[in-house]
């Protein structure tokens, strides 16, 4: 619990080396997924060396993160699908900015990503939904989406909003 610090304005995630490739426990909190259309908005500021952001978590194989990366010092934004044992860098964002917010537009057939930077947005990517299925992956959870950080970071997610469409 060390790792979390929870306020009605915030909540600050502070990282460490497991990440969400690990069978592990990453710092990560997360909600399950209770419907197909749905859209998800989050500030993030990243604070020290690593990264941090949202993830539509079916398990550590399958799943599709947008985040924030900081690596010599400069901000990235970055979209990862990984899909089993393939794990792809989607897109990469040049730095800009100390925070962002990331946001998630979802429907029956698709994830899409989009991230905005001082004032302007940009898409990122998108993912198709069958990946995370229970027929491609097993389980029986669901999706989670979720907040997380890795490295020597402290990630604080602000102004969380998540709402389901039909």
């Amino acid at each position: 619990m060390g790792k979390y610090r929870l306020s009605e304005d915030a909540f600050l995630l502070f990282g460490s080396p497991v990440t969400l490739d690990d069978v592990g426990s990453p710092t990560f909190m997360g909600l399950r997924q209770r419907g197909f259309c749905f859209d998800l908005s989050v500030e993030l500021t990243l604070d020290g060396f690593g990264g941090g952001g949202v993830t539509c978590y079916m398990c550590e194989n399958e799943r599709f993160d947008l985040a924030l990366r900081r690596r010599a010092g400069a901000l990235d934004a970055v979209l990862k699908l990984n899909i089993g044992e393939a794990k792809h860098t989607a897109k990469t964002l040049p730095p800009s900015g100390e925070r962002a917010k990331l946001m998630i537009q979802a429907d029956s057939l698709s994830y899409r990503f989009l991230i905005e930077k001082n004032g302007s947005k940009h898409f990122m990517g998108q993912g198709s939904a069958k990946y995370l299925s229970s027929e491609v992956s097993g389980g029986f959870t669901g999706v989670i989406l979720g907040l997380y950080t890795t490295g020597e970071t402290a990630a604080k997610f602000q102004d969380l909003q998540i709402s389901y469409r039909e």
